[in-house]
């Protein structure tokens, strides 16, 4: 049983490392001012923002000014769940889809 519970921890590790350097998270600095609810920032502002709730419920985000793409990815599974688009200067998420590691990835939109 050892064996199975490792194995799935790295897929973990390696399904929220993937997301965060897809995400480009090296970029980013703590920038807890810019989120409410006992929520943590990491952020390059008018960029890229990933968003951990450490508990269930919703937060509000103070973006720069523009149009984003932002998904929920839960740390715990690895899961991707798309949101619509968000514009700032502030938004408030919808309510967390579960109590367990969920986390909000928000990125500026691209030019198509």
């Amino acid at each position: 049983m050892a064996g199975a519970t490792t194995r799935w921890s790295c897929s973990r590790a390696t399904n929220t490392w993937s997301i965060l350097h897809q995400f480009r998270m090296v970029e980013t600095e703590p920038h807890d001012e810019l989120v409410n609810n006992d929520a943590y920032c990491l952020a390059k502002p008018g960029e890229i923002y990933a968003v951990y709730l450490p508990k269930e419920g919703t937060v509000t985000v103070k973006l720069e000014p523009g149009a984003y793409e932002a998904s929920w990815f839960s740390a715990f599974t690895g899961e991707k769940i798309p949101l619509p688009p968000v514009r700032g200067p502030e938004w408030t998420s919808p309510k967390s889809p579960g109590w367990l590691d969920w986390a909000i990835l928000i990125r500026i939109r691209q030019a198509h």
